[in-house]
């Protein structure tokens, strides 16, 4: 067939309401006057967009690039017709298109190759989701259909299947999102059967979809909004009769302010527009301070007081760990990671070192988690987690509440200046959840860092006394119990728990450990006899590479890169077992040769090492016995992780260790719970 040049009507009529007959919550009304109906042209904005405008706003214009979808009644092709440019601006344009024959001619805008035409004229299509802001007063290119029947291609009038919910907002803040929602879950988006009825010349718009909410998005920066003139904000919803609306406006700082209309019986028509009276944009509630602007993680540090949010649907920092090729290990294996997307449904704090530290813990539509850090600031710690539809967790996250300013006191250790050259790293002045970076006197918990075992992203909390642990409290402020004798099997019951990983066997897996974030795994001894929490079967080989480090010539040249189950916030990874080079004393011994020497000129509760003008303290928190999930040697030395596998031939992890009888640049079984001294990536 050729190809033929059409000219087509939009001759469609919108009816233009000043006031909303049915006020918002915050007030306002109908002007009591009649409802004035206005002929509304197929124009064009300037811009690239088919949009409301005229002195009234009230008129629909084609734009530049429109393009339009022309079946027959005898037809099921959805053929594409694209406007002639240079038609646009005025009340009638030239689209191009096939040329068919048929004895009704039907057509839809916007065109989507997806569309599906039925027999009789009838057309299937999907209403979005998401709408873009097109700018004040009007909606964006494609977003609100149109439909149009005629008995002749020399003339199509079209008109709309939809009808506009006009916002009108003033204020100072700028507009980052206006969701809607249905009160009544009346749908509003989704899959639409559009059918013409030929003895009213009428359409008709049948709900498919039951999606009940839609969200117009702005720019990232926002609409900004202006004190005295109105911003109008209009909304594509379908023709029907709802039970109310809600509306929760997001600011570009992350501040929201939710209204809902005031009448429950909303009756919303087709080529109508309900325009609500101006109000003034005011955050019902904060800003949320997003933890993760410089990467996802599983721990965030909390700075100070106020409502922060972090994503909830990636694992750790979401990326894959390579597998490494020719890893050669008597123990190990280097098979990399791959991570997944997280679905959860549900949120909700695990434990807390205070009563109230985390409050209003949530799981946004975005999958977004957020919570409130409570005024006045308080610091310590907690954990929050998702869960799936069932309860069980999917993935946990550690908050760090610390005012201190972390980047700003991280220490440079010389490597370089080792006698195993390597580049210079930046360590942090504490320990993983350490609340100071000095002995703190005689209670001095404030400087312990949280326990970890080795590969698990998820603390365990330190020991005040050699028998007492730091107190950890629920959502409702009840103290946490802690479990002294091993259980059989994992377990969900609140409270901490030490679980017998011989007796479970099989069943201490990597998915165990992050369902059970709480659960302390006791060395399996079954299978292969490695000493780790981590079943290893007889005969096969342990994962080297947990926290992303798999150095197969166990020399220095590769130290990895951060996991999705290191457990250092964004910017910081579980260090290589090289970075303790400059600090280990010549005094301890058998000695590598690339340990350098220091002077340890103190020692209260830990040692206080000098390497130039820097000082570094390392508390003796002891550690978690790796067999009885108890205090081991507390206050006489301490263990602190590297993300590395020993050597080759070796089932432990590389640490740096301090306690009776043993050097300070070691190894240590896995299941134990050490602390962990984080690097700057």
């Amino acid at each position: 067939m050729g190809m033929m040049r059409l000219k087509f009507l939009c001759g469609f009529v919108l009816l233009a309401v000043s006031c909303a007959s049915d006020p918002l919550l915050w007030g306002g009304g109908a002007d009591g006057g009649p409802s004035e109906q206005v002929r509304v042209r197929a124009a064009i904005d300037p811009s690239t967009r088919t949009v409301l405008g005229g002195e009234r706003g009230t008129e629909v214009f084609w734009s530049a690039g429109d393009r339009i979808g022309v079946w027959g009644d005898a037809s099921e092709q959805n053929r594409c017709f694209v406007i002639d440019d240079r038609c646009a601006g005025s009340a009638s344009a030239d689209f191009t298109g096939e040329e068919f024959a048929s004895t009704s001619y039907f057509a839809c805008y916007p065109y989507r190759e997806s569309a599906v035409v039925e027999r009789g004229g009838a057309v299937v299509l999907t209403l979005p989701l998401r709408q873009v802001f097109g700018g004040s007063g009007t909606f964006s290119a494609e977003t609100s259909p149109m439909v149009a029947r005629s008995s002749t291609l020399e003339l199509l009038p079209f008109r709309s299947v939809c009808g506009v919910v006009r916002l009108q907002l003033t204020g100072t803040a700028s507009i980052r999102s206006i969701r809607m929602e249905t009160l009544g879950g009346e749908a509003l988006c989704g899959e639409v059967r559009l059918s013409y009825d030929a003895s009213g010349d009428t359409w008709t718009l049948q709900r498919l979809g039951t999606e009940s909410s839609l969200t117009l998005d702005c720019p990232d920066e926002g609409v900004a909004l202006s004190p005295d003139t109105p911003t109008q904000f209009c909304l594509v919803v379908p023709p029907g009769e709802y039970a109310g609306w809600r509306f929760t406006i997001t600011d570009a700082t992350g501040g929201k302010m939710v209204r809902e209309t005031s009448q429950r019986e909303i009756v919303l028509e087709a080529n109508h527009i309900k325009t609500y009276n101006p109000f003034e944009y005011a955050a019902d509630t904060p800003a949320v301070e997003a933890l993760d602007a410089m990467g996802t993680a599983n721990c965030y540090v909390v700075p100070h007081a106020g409502t922060f949010g972090f994503d909830a649907t990636t694992m750790g920092n979401g990326r894959p760990t390579p597998a490494v090729a020719g890893y050669v290990s008597a123990y190990g294996s280097a098979q990399g990671i791959e991570p997944r997307p997280l679905e959860p449904v549900s949120a909700g704090l695990l434990w807390q070192t205070a009563p109230g530290l985390v409050t209003d813990v949530k799981l946004g539509a975005d999958g977004r988690l957020s919570f409130v850090a409570a005024e006045p600031f308080e610091e310590g710690n907690a954990v929050v987690a998702v869960y799936d539809a069932a309860g069980n967790i999917l993935w946990s996250w550690h908050l760090w509440f610390t005012a201190a300013d972390l980047d700003a006191t991280v220490q440079r250790y010389a490597l370089s200046e080792s006698s195993l050259p390597m580049p210079d790293v930046e360590m942090m002045d504490r320990n993983l959840g350490a609340l100071s970076a000095t002995y703190d006197g005689t209670d001095n918990t404030r400087s312990y860092g949280m326990f970890y075992q080795w590969g698990r992203k998820d603390p365990f909390v330190p020991f005040r006394t050699s028998d007492q642990r730091l107190a950890t409290y629920d959502a409702q402020g009840m103290e946490l119990a802690f479990g002294t004798s091993a259980e059989t099997s994992l377990t969900e019951d609140a409270g901490w728990h030490i679980v017998d990983g011989g007796r479970i066997g099989t069943a201490a897996t990597i998915e165990a450990s992050i369902r059970y974030p709480m659960n302390f795994i006791t060395e399996t001894n079954t299978g292969q006899a490695c000493y780790n929490w981590l079943y290893v079967a007889a005969g096969a080989f342990q994962p080297d590479d947990l926290w992303g480090c798999a150095d197969p010539l166990f020399d220095g040249s590769d130290t990895g890169s951060k996991s999705i189950y290191d457990p250092c916030p964004p910017g910081y990874r579980v260090p290589h077992r090289f970075v303790w080079a400059v600090l280990a004393p010549s005094a301890d011994s058998p000695l590598s040769d690339w340990y350098a020497e220091s002077t340890v000129t103190s020692l209260y509760n830990g040692f206080v090492f000098h390497v130039g003008d820097m000082t570094c303290y390392y508390p003796a928190t002891g550690c978690i016995a790796g067999a009885t999930g108890r205090s081991s040697y507390f206050g006489n030395g301490w263990t602190v992780w590297s993300n590395s596998a020993y050597a080759s031939d070796n089932y432990k992890a590389g640490v740096f260790v301090k306690s009776v009888n043993s050097q300070l640049l070691g190894s240590q079984k896995r299941s134990y719970g050490a602390q962990v001294r984080c690097m700057k990536e």
